[in-house]
């Protein structure tokens, strides 16, 4: 029709949905909520987003009064997937049993990318749920206890983990690193003091450790490049000692 405008929300509606989902993935979640006023066709399709960040910015623009509890737990019974990454990292997040149940409601064949930063209260003991998302890729962890539950084995396609002010279990920690041997990056900052910790890692190529412990030994790590060790001041000032091995299988 001469002299007929379209919109460019229209133009982006007539994208395919997998171009349309690239696109809010790569978007502040404040940004891919504001999308829904752009037309009729567009009021829900952010809830097809694969990528739900809940960080600051969302923190600064949707709550205010608002409680956050409810209103996350509004936008995961919306969410129509497929979820890639969930990341909960607001200001002043406590530990809840409301985490538990957020985690509850992630899809666990399809979740690649989990960040969850409890910053205040006691440290969060996390669900079993936690261990049912074999596909995670990228898991971080902040101010929880990390206790694989009985019988796991393993994350077979994790690459990164970082644990930060997290409540370990030295004895089994070791064991629970072998059996994901995707690994190439751990990152452990101001976790569990250890006393022996064995790293066993066939990808690893990156380690980095911030706290205490008196020995680590690298097993079957043939391709390890990076390792950055940083003590506590208080251990050096006790005069402790420490050992590094590196074992070849």
């Amino acid at each position: 029709m001469k002299g007929a405008v379209i919109s460019e929300a229209d133009l982006l509606t007539n994208l395919p949905n997998n171009i349309i989902e690239n696109i809010l993935g790569c978007l502040p979640l404040r940004d891919v909520v504001r999308t829904s006023i752009l037309s009729r066709e567009w009021r829900y399709k952010w809830l097809s987003c694969p990528e739900i960040v809940f960080d600051f910015w969302f923190d600064q623009m949707f709550l205010g009064d608002h409680k956050l509890e409810p209103l996350i737990y509004q936008i995961l019974k919306l969410q129509k997937g497929p979820l890639l990454k969930f990341a909960l990292q607001v200001p002043d997040l406590k530990s809840s049993p409301d985490i538990d149940q957020w985690v509850r409601m992630l899809p666990n064949n399809t979740l690649q990318d989990l960040t969850l930063h409890v910053s205040r209260g006691e440290t969060h003991k996390l669900n079993s749920n936690l261990f049912a998302f074999q596909n995670l890729r990228n898991l971080k962890l902040y101010n929880c206890v990390f206790d694989p539950v009985p019988g796991f084995k393993g994350f077979s396609k994790l690459v990164n983990l970082e644990l930060q002010s997290v409540a370990l279990v030295p004895e089994t920690f070791g064991k629970f690193i072998a059996s994901c041997p995707a690994i190439e990056r751990l990152r452990l900052i101001h976790c569990t003091n250890f006393d022996f910790l064995e790293i066993t890692g066939p990808r690893l190529k990156c380690f980095e450790f911030h706290g205490v412990f008196k020995s680590v030994s690298f097993k079957n790590c043939p391709v390890l490049s990076d390792v950055k060790l940083t003590f506590s001041s208080m251990d050096f000032k006790r005069g402790n000692r420490f050992s590094l091995d590196l074992v070849k299988s």
